[in-house]
């Protein structure tokens, strides 16, 4: 794992502070910081602004966080996932590798 995505997976578990977004990164990165913040409106707002597979997998990362059943698994579907099977953490350190390899 990048060093962006341990620290993102660290956060996200509990196991430190949330650090200041790193300069100079794409836009992914920032989305990635925005919800390891636990900003979640935020969050979702930027998911909903892009039409892609991987917003679209975030956005449905985030309706399962939350608790919702059914929203999450409109999303999947909607990008052509299964319903992820793992834990949320789990799929947050998937999701966060995936986001920050991509910029």
């Amino acid at each position: 794992m990048t060093d962006l995505v341990t620290d993102a997976v660290q956060v996200n578990r509990g196991q430190s502070s949330p650090a200041s977004k790193p300069d100079n990164q794409g836009n992914n990165t920032n989305l990635v910081f925005t919800v390891v913040r636990e900003n979640w409106i935020t969050a979702h707002e930027r998911a909903q602004e892009h039409d892609d597979t991987a917003d679209m997998r975030l956005h449905a990362y985030l309706h399962r966080k939350e608790g919702d059943q059914s929203n999450p698994e409109y999303w999947y579907r909607r990008c052509g996932a299964a319903p992820s099977i793992l834990t949320l953490h789990e799929e947050w350190e998937q999701l966060a590798q995936g986001l920050l390899e991509q910029g």
